[in-house]
């Protein structure tokens, strides 16, 4: 699997479990999910941004990201 899917993965776990309007995410390939109105947007630059803001699971690594 690679970053694009597991991104978009990730994306949907975040849409069906957050709050109402979702947040748009945007990938490191242009590609956008989501619609407007939104609560904000998720601007992956990298393929390896998603993994830097989860792992290791603490309390600073999205802020950080």
């Amino acid at each position: 699997m690679d970053a694009l899917e597991l991104s978009r993965r990730a994306y949907e776990i975040l849409v069906r479990t957050g709050g109402d309007p979702a947040p748009m995410m945007r990938t490191w390939t242009g590609e956008e999910w989501g619609s407007d109105p939104s609560s904000g947007t998720i601007v992956l630059n990298h393929p390896g941004s998603l993994r830097v803001m989860l792992l290791p699971p603490n309390d600073l690594s999205a802020g950080e990201a």
